[in-house]
């Protein structure tokens, strides 16, 4: 990873609003972003999240996402990357948001789009290609996350996406990774230098991955 391929992953919460009234109209209500990029010797990490409240309108996330990525040139990482685009272009102000540009690759940056698949074909869902791979996957559901998002109690939604967008970035480093030898030996490095970053963290799904990496090792 050189200084000026900086990888940024981005996960998203979405939920059902309208299942309650049998009708479906999913909604973004969440949305993570965790960056590594080399300085020196060092590799720098940062979490950064958004979780938005009942009363919230759509813009504010897409204000976050402008804030995020505007001006900005790091390589973009997603699961599926592009079925998420597709409902944020449903937002009224999608069009002129800088943020959704940079998603949906307009702006002409890099993106690693995740896409595993199952042996002899057929999609991987992120859950299933976070297992094969030894990563954790937040185990809170749809039920919670509605909950949460309903009464203004955002804990749940922000472990889930603190947990998963921590395991889409590595996921995005594996591929990386499995590109070449070399490419194995960097990722071994910056593992490291994550496993020390996790250590230090303080909230839960800093745990869950310094666990997983340290049993990769062991």
């Amino acid at each position: 990873m050189q200084p000026y391929q900086i990888i940024t992953a981005i996960t998203f919460c979405t939920i059902d609003i309208g299942r309650r009234i049998g009708e479906s109209r999913r909604r973004i209500v969440g949305a993570a972003t965790f960056t590594g990029h080399v300085d020196g010797d060092h590799v720098a990490f940062t979490l950064d999240a958004s979780v938005l409240q009942a009363s919230d309108p759509n813009d504010r996330l897409l204000r976050w996402l402008d804030d995020r990525f505007a001006g900005d040139r790091t390589t973009i990482a997603g699961y599926r990357l592009g079925d998420t685009c597709h409902l944020l272009e449903t937002m009224e102000m999608a069009p002129w948001s800088a943020g959704v540009r940079a998603l949906k690759g307009g702006d002409g940056r890099m993106r690693i789009d995740i896409a595993a698949r199952k042996r002899g074909g057929g999609g991987l869902g992120f859950g299933a290609a976070c297992a094969g791979a030894g990563m954790p996957v937040s185990q809170s559901g749809e039920t919670e996350h509605f909950t949460a998002w309903c009464t203004g109690r955002p804990g749940a939604i922000l472990q889930t996406l603190e947990t998963d967008v921590i395991s889409t970035w590595r996921l995005a480093m594996l591929g990386v990774a499995c590109r070449s030898s070399l490419g194995g030996e960097v990722n071994t490095i910056i593992e490291g230098h994550l496993a020390t970053w996790l250590r230090d963290a303080c909230f839960p799904a800093a745990r869950l991955h310094l666990a997983s990496i340290e049993q990769s090792r062991a």
